[in-house]
């Protein structure tokens, strides 16, 4: 009897644990389609998340099309002037190893950069500096102002707005509108202004050459410009215009010769200018070159011609 009453018991306990295993497996059956619910629900709000992203994109983009193709029309003799200083600015910003969206934001901030002259008359465009009034040429001289200015009204654009407004800067702390020195000026306008004055300078009113350029932006390296985005854009110039890089080469510091002429400054990796283009090399600068290279490392290469 105490064997048979044990027996039951067992079983019953059995019986017991059975149902309350086929309980929590009912449990966990719904629980399952609950949460398999929940997970599409999450799914497809993400869907729409992202839909609404890509659309938000394209407006963004579709926005910035229209904005650039509105002051390629209306400054004529400037076509293609935006989207020039874009590819070199981008370009320039990329050798500098900035990063996607910081190289983005500079991209469409150089095809937006002349945004502001969109208020400047007819009148004033076809002038050119010399024939400016004193207030025509303060009112010309403004017109990132006015640019970031409209700009920062757009959400998404305050970035932008912030990078047009300081390209007018100077790396000496003369320029406008807030007088910024050196790094304080945003990375952003510090490269369109090289790029603005290499296109405005070679391509468009003013018609001059690689050489003169080069020429005038070297010799306001430390005072208008940064010596790096300077030498960045020699960079670009030897990798994307043929007819120039047939004539200028880039070498290592350790391989400069003797009567090699400099086509691009001599610079520390911070900046400052150690020798001047158009140096004809002797044996003793480049041993003071290599020397100096000790103490204060320069920019790894330079970009000569031979005479």
């Amino acid at each position: 009897i105490k064997a048979y009453l044990k027996i039951k018991s067992l079983s019953d306990e059995l019986y017991h644990t059975n149902k309350k295993f086929d309980k929590a497996l009912k449990y966990a059956k719904t629980y399952k389609i609950e949460l398999e619910k929940k997970n599409r629900a999450v799914i497809k709000e993400k869907e729409k998340l992202e839909n609404f992203s890509k659309v938000q994109k394209e407006t963004f983009n579709n926005l910035i099309s229209m904005l650039a193709s509105i002051i390629e029309s209306k400054r004529q003799y400037h076509r293609g002037h935006s989207k020039k200083v874009a590819e070199i600015s981008v370009f320039i910003a990329k050798e500098l190893n900035l990063q996607g969206e910081q190289i983005n934001k500079i991209e469409i901030a150089a095809l937006l950069h002349e945004i502001g002259k969109l208020v400047i008359p007819d009148s004033l465009e076809t002038k050119s500096q010399e024939e400016f009034t004193p207030p025509e040429k303060d009112f010309m001289i403004t017109h990132p102002i006015k640019g970031a200015s409209l700009l920062e009204k757009f959400s998404g654009f305050e970035d932008i707005a912030k990078i047009i407004r300081h390209t007018h800067e100077n790396v000496d702390g003369t320029g406008i509108p807030d007088r910024l020195e050196g790094e304080k000026i945003p990375i952003g306008s510090r490269i369109i202004a090289v790029a603005n004055f290499f296109d405005l300078f070679v391509y468009r009113k003013q018609g001059g050459s690689i050489e003169k350029a080069f020429f005038n932006l070297d010799k306001h390296i430390g005072v208008w410009f940064d010596a790096r985005i300077v030498h960045m854009l020699h960079k670009y110039v030897h990798t994307n215009i043929k007819n120039h890089a047939e004539f200028v080469r880039e070498v290592k510091i350790h391989e400069l010769e003797r009567d090699m002429i400099i086509d691009s400054s001599i610079i520390t990796i911070d900046g400052k200018k150690l020798l001047p283009a158009g140096t004809k090399l002797t044996q003793d600068i480049i041993n003071k070159i290599a020397n100096y290279n000790k103490t204060e490392p320069l920019e790894e290469t330079v970009f000569v011609r031979t005479s």
